[in-house]
């Protein structure tokens, strides 16, 4: 047996009045029946939501546990309502670093419609890939090395990849970019899986890689802490001036694949074009190519 939505909505308005006769009176019902969607519930859950306290009704650890539960499927319910009354693009990233790629192009948009794109998250793929098949969100963008999703048409492509470096490190001063040679005299910082593969086949000379969490945050720290130099997306200048350290292009140019997932549901490829046309046409200033 499941839990109806009214037992849900009954327990969830207990749990923020906690007075059964408020809730009874918003639910047109007594307070019998308030008690037995209560014992419903803990029945079909296993889990004791309130307990007596004097006259009131509070909730347990549980009890408070499974409502925060309850309230943030019903923030997501909402969001995804408002999202579509509203024609909101729903943008996911499946980490850091693809989303690091795509600052400049979403702030882009952001800047020029903000009232018709929500902020963007960034989530495991597995929870992507589930928010894709809920449809709470349009576009899915994620590394080529990752699975394509069911539903969705795909976009796929390539974006140009940075050498972090100190801006009073001898390196950054030496050409306005990174070669073989040069790149190999430093400890280079990367990402787990992602950027290894490249990197190797693209040095001439040896180097330590040094591997650490897919976070872009943690590159650019280390790097600032002068560990080594951060292997990043290209991120215009305009992004690192209160860092300090600067980024530089490798020659040749270096690159990692993404691919653009765009839910086949009803109206999101429609929202989703906007998007979609800009990258296109600013793929060169994004330092960004489609395949």
């Amino acid at each position: 047996m499941r839990i109806g939505l009214s037992c849900i909505r009954i327990v969830l308005a207990l749990g923020i009045k906690g007075n059964k006769k408020e809730v009874a009176k918003t639910f047109n019902v007594t307070t019998d029946h308030i008690s037995r969607q209560v014992r419903l519930f803990d029945e079909l859950t296993g889990i004791t939501v309130f307990e007596k306290v004097g006259n009131e009704t509070v909730l347990t650890p549980d009890g408070a546990k499974a409502l925060s539960l309850i309230l943030s499927f019903a923030k997501q319910w909402d969001q995804f309502i408002a999202a579509k009354d509203a024609g909101y693009l729903r943008i996911g990233f499946s980490n850091s670093i693809i989303a690091c790629a795509f600052m400049e192009p979403v702030t882009a948009f952001l800047d020029n419609r903000s009232a018709n794109i929500c902020a963007p998250n960034i989530h495991p793929y597995a929870e992507l890939a589930t928010l894709m098949k809920l449809g709470l969100i349009d576009v899915a963008v994620t590394g080529s090395d990752e699975m394509l999703m069911n539903g969705a048409c795909h976009y796929t492509g390539e974006y140009d990849l940075s050498l972090l470096t100190l801006k009073d490190d001898p390196i950054s001063m030496t050409e306005s970019f990174i070669t073989p040679s040069v790149a190999a005299l430093k400890p280079l910082i990367t990402s787990e899986g992602i950027y290894n593969e490249l990197l190797s086949d693209w040095l001439t000379g040896e180097n330590k890689v040094v591997r650490f969490a897919n976070d872009a945050m943690i590159i650019f720290a280390l790097t600032e802490r002068g560990y080594g130099c951060g292997v990043a997306p290209y991120i215009s200048e305009q992004y690192y001036k209160c860092r300090n350290f600067r980024a530089m292009p490798f020659y040749p140019p270096l690159r990692s694949g993404f691919t653009i997932n765009v839910n086949r549901e009803s109206g999101a490829e429609v929202r989703a074009e906007p998007f979609l046309k800009m990258l296109r046409e600013n793929s060169v200033s994004y330092h960004m190519r489609f395949k």
